[in-house]
């Protein structure tokens, strides 16, 4: 855990400096204009965005009293790697709590496709790691402990809590369908149903509040004038958007294992490949990160195979209900 948190803080520190739009993220957008598509599409991720914008100034105070004679822009730098390193290192210790003994194969995984992503996509924004940490913890608790109600209401907190970071966390609210093997088909239904209402209703008033539109996402491609989809798709075929998150996503998809839970683990990842496509920059190759803990879980139940149509002999991925 340790090796990998500095290692990834050394290279941050490098790879943060190079994107105008790292530093607008970590600086209120400072530099975006408001009228912008871009700005009411980040507006809303007002948790991270404020957050990292104290981190930033916490550290360029501790860098002044320490006497340093960098300038701002250095020292906002600094403070992106650390932002990074610290959520990867909180990330590793959900890892070692939850997977105990495979932890490490979920945090080399993890670190493989956060690299990944850095290194084709200079772009580092303040909500990549939140976001990731949020479907860590809500893969941590699907993979490892059975749905009882209390469980439940976590991971819809979870999901909630995850929305003012950024949005993509409403694509776990389908997890009762699959998970909540106790309840009826019916209410399993009415469960999915209340959590996506109140996850989009917390979306669409942070959209009206912080960005003047109930529909805050972006439709047309940044780069022509045809729609994001349309880009999007020949993007795919021209770039190597399948080895996103150092081809784990890919593998999740193609490996032959069906549990229950890698069920919903396979179904999630398509939703959100749908929506990258319609409303992200696919090559990009940071959005795809959230997708990685469910890849690895996915992953992990085919390396050490499956004894019934719920479980993994080795993980709760896939705990017996």
């Amino acid at each position: 855990m340790l090796g990998l948190t500095l290692a990834l803080l050394y290279q941050s520190r490098y790879v943060s400096a190079i994107h105008c739009h790292t530093y607008a993220t970590f600086q209120r957008l400072d530099r975006i204009p408001s009228s912008s598509v871009i700005y009411r599409a980040w507006a809303p991720r007002v948790a991270a965005i404020e957050l990292s914008y104290r981190f930033v100034g916490i550290v360029n105070k501790a860098f002044r009293l320490a006497g340093s004679e960098l300038p701002f822009d250095k020292h906002v730098q600094y403070a992106v790697a650390l932002w990074t390193a610290g959520w990867f290192a909180a990330i590793c210790v959900v890892y070692m709590v939850a997977f105990k003994k495979q932890s490490l194969f979920f945090m080399l995984g993890t670190y493989a496709g956060i690299l990944f992503g850095y290194t084709l996509d200079s772009r580092m924004y303040s909500w990549d790691m939140p976001a990731l940490f949020f479907f860590v913890l809500a893969t941590s608790i699907l993979a490892t402990m059975k749905m009882n109600l209390a469980n439940t209401l976590i991971l819809a907190a979870i999901i909630i809590i995850a929305i003012p970071f950024k949005e993509t966390s409403v694509v776990l609210c389908m997890f009762p369908l699959f998970a909540c093997t106790e309840q009826r088909m019916l209410s399993r239904l009415g469960l999915t149903a209340a959590i996506a209402l109140l996850a989009l209703g917390v979306k669409s008033v942070s959209n009206v509040y912080l960005s003047g539109s109930l529909f805050s996402f972006a439709t047309n491609s940044f780069y022509s004038e045809e729609s994001l989809f349309v880009w999007n798709i020949k993007t795919f075929v021209q770039e190597p958007i399948i080895l996103a998150n150092a081809g784990t996503l890919f593998a999740m998809l193609v490996v032959p294992v069906w549990t229950r839970n890698v069920l919903l683990f396979k179904t999630i990842a398509v939703c959100f490949i749908a929506n990258n496509f319609l409303f992200g920059v696919i090559n990009e190759y940071r959005i795809w990160f959230e997708l990685i803990p469910l890849s690895l879980a996915t992953l992990i139940c085919a390396m050490c195979g499956t004894d019934d149509k719920d479980g993994c002999r080795t993980i709760g991925c896939c705990v017996r209900r």
